[in-house]
């Protein structure tokens, strides 16, 4: 409220109470909107089965979608499996991978986008959908 006044944002002084009081509701629904998304998320994941540690869970893809992709991957150029492994195993944003591979970020974007579409083209003939 200090900021909005200093700023000038508040015109009519005699108004002041009015603008608080907005303030405030437009924090409390904030609140309320942030709490109702924790606690959807907190009752989502208490229902969902912890993963077994002894036996990794199946792919709900199947095992022959496994292979498949394995057999795509290798018909990679070794840059774009690296790429490809880089950003989805390891999660790592274009900027991390280009320092890696010493090119630049758009490049990068560049090779993981046209390694992603030779992969759905071998999966498409492979009978796999899109």
């Amino acid at each position: 409220m200090l900021s909005s006044l200093r700023q000038g944002r508040v015109d009519d002084l005699e108004l002041l109470d009015r603008y608080v009081l907005g303030v405030c509701r437009n924090v409390a629904h904030a609140l309320r909107r942030s709490g109702e998304r924790t606690a959807k998320a907190a009752r989502r994941l208490a229902l969902e089965p912890a993963p077994s540690v002894e036996q990794p869970p199946e792919p709900p893809w199947g095992k022959q979608t496994v292979e498949r992709l394995t057999t795509c991957m290798d018909g990679l150029s070794e840059r774009e499996r690296r790429v490809v492994h880089l950003s989805f195993a390891e999660w790592q944003r274009s900027a991390e991978i280009a320092e890696q591979l010493e090119v630049a970020a758009g490049n990068v974007r560049v090779i993981r986008h046209r390694a992603l579409r030779k992969l759905r083209e071998c999966l498409d003939r492979a009978g796999e959908p899109a």
